[in-house]
Order: C-alpha cells, then sequence, then structure tokens
C-alpha cells in the first residue's frame, strides 16, 4: 500500500527556519533556529522514509535513510 505524501509541512517548517537563520540577534534566536532546524530534520527524514516505502525499501533510522 503506497502513502500518501504531502510536502506542505516541510514547506512551511523550512520557512520558519529560514525566518530564525536569517534574523538571529541573541542566544535566544539562535536557540529558535536550532529547535526550527531540528524539526526540519525530523521532518525531512520521515518523509524520504515515506518515500522509500513506497518504493519497497524499509529503513529504521535517519542515518539509513540519507543513506539509501
Amino acid at each position: 500500500a503506497k502513502v500518501m505524501l504531502s510536502l506542505e509541512k516541510i514547506k512551511k517548517a523550512q520557512s520558519i527556519f529560514e525566518d530564525f537563520r536569517k534574523d538571529m540577534k541573541n542566544d535566544r534566536d539562535k536557540a529558535g533556529a536550532i529547535q526550527a532546524f531540528e524539526f526540519c530534520y525530523e521532518l525531512a527524514w520521515k518523509t524520504l522514509k515515506k518515500v522509500l516505502a513506497n518504493r519497497g525499501l524499509e529503513v529504521g533510522s535517519p542515518k539509513e535513510t540519507f543513506r539509501k
């Protein structure tokens, strides 16, 4: 069974990360940028995992997902 993919969440998360990244003025802003990056990374590997599953490839970890 194919898994439906939507890129809307990852696009929104990436936009938020870019906003933080472009305007870091203090440690609080940097912390927000780091958190936004981590959220993007999480969404990216989970989305790629679904793409691979649709192609019949099973992966477990983020590292394995990016390697495939």
